[in-house]
């Protein structure tokens, strides 16, 4: 799996909701199925972390 993927934060400023769902669906639709796992394996990595941390803390 690659590390380190897209560490860059980026805002998409837009003036609707019709077109923050358009850009959304355009760049799901451009980025690549490997891209998408390893997008949702980062943010399942971060979730489990933060919520052990939590955890540990009620401990």
């Amino acid at each position: 799996m690659k590390r380190g993927l897209n560490k860059k934060i980026w805002v998409n400023k837009v003036d609707s909701f019709s077109a923050a769902e358009n850009f959304d669906s355009e760049y799901n639709n451009a980025i690549t199925p490997s891209l998408r796992l390893d997008e949702m394996q980062l943010l399942r990595e971060q979730y489990f972390k933060m919520n052990k941390e939590a955890e540990d803390a009620h401990r």
